[in-house]
């Protein structure tokens, strides 16, 4: 309700109708990492490496990931607002570029915990297995969500 108060209707209904897409990209990336994380806790494969090592690889997967699936997202946002017969050209194309930033940094975060939490659970003695996927996807959803539109907030209006 933050933001409902803080756009003109006509924005925040085309914001609206991307957050599902943000969020389940999203919370795909950060729970593919989180199960990654955890198989190789349980087989023993990350063991011997350092969380920075892990870090850097995943890291590097996912933002290739981010980016593919932000310009594909950007490119999917800009067809549909021109479909819909957006009047407003400069307040679509800013859009469409909050929508590609918001889901490049929604994958990266969403990996980002994916693959710190499981690691934090197995420090503290709690399960990673049980615990990961729960939070990683709660705290997708709500981080996923503010970064769109706060995104869509500073550029989009």
């Amino acid at each position: 309700m933050f933001f409902h108060n803080k756009f003109d209707a006509i924005v925040y209904t085309a914001a609206i109708a991307f957050v599902p897409m943000i969020a389940a990209i999203s919370g795909n990336a950060g729970l593919q990492t989180s199960a990654i994380v955890v198989s190789g806790l349980a087989t023993g494969h990350l063991v011997a490496l350092r969380i920075s090592q892990v870090f850097s690889r995943e890291v590097r997967i996912a933002a290739l990931v981010a980016l593919s699936c932000g310009c594909i997202g950007g490119i999917a946002c800009a067809v549909l607002l021109t479909l819909k017969g957006t009047e407003n050209t400069i307040r679509s194309i800013r859009l469409t570029f909050a929508f590609g930033i918001a889901m490049f940094s929604a994958i990266m975060v969403a990996t980002t915990l994916g693959l710190f939490l499981p690691f934090l659970f197995r420090r503290i003695g709690i399960d990673p297995a049980i615990s990961s996927g729960p939070l990683v996807t709660t705290a997708n959803d709500s981080i996923s969500v503010a970064i769109y539109m706060t995104l869509t907030l500073l550029l989009a209006t």
